[in-house]
């Protein structure tokens, strides 16, 4: 293969100046769709390739997973504790410091 400098080479980052077709991009370059849990506290992203259809993650299993029903206890309970907390007065009302 012949690039449009002449040479056998192609120049720096796998591309090749030219219409879209013409381009080349590095054959080891992957495009790979990731995913991650919002309810592990450090965010690892993980190829959604590589997570198995038995993961619970991806069926409708995933309510008994430790960490999502650790992150719903949590939400129910500030919930619970938003309803149960008196609010003073709002600023600007009677009564407000």
């Amino acid at each position: 293969m012949c690039f449009p400098d002449g040479t056998g080479i192609a120049p720096p980052g796998g591309r090749t100046r030219g219409s879209e077709e013409n381009q080349m991009a590095c054959p080891y370059l992957e495009e790979v769709v990731m995913v991650f849990c919002r309810a592990y506290p450090v965010r690892k992203m993980v190829p959604r390739d590589r997570i198995t259809s038995a993961s619970r993650c991806l069926g409708e299993d995933f309510q008994s997973c430790p960490l999502f029903r650790e992150l719903m206890d949590r939400r129910v309970l500030a919930e619970q504790e938003a309803a149960a907390s008196p609010r003073g007065p709002a600023a600007g009302e009677e009564g407000a410091v």
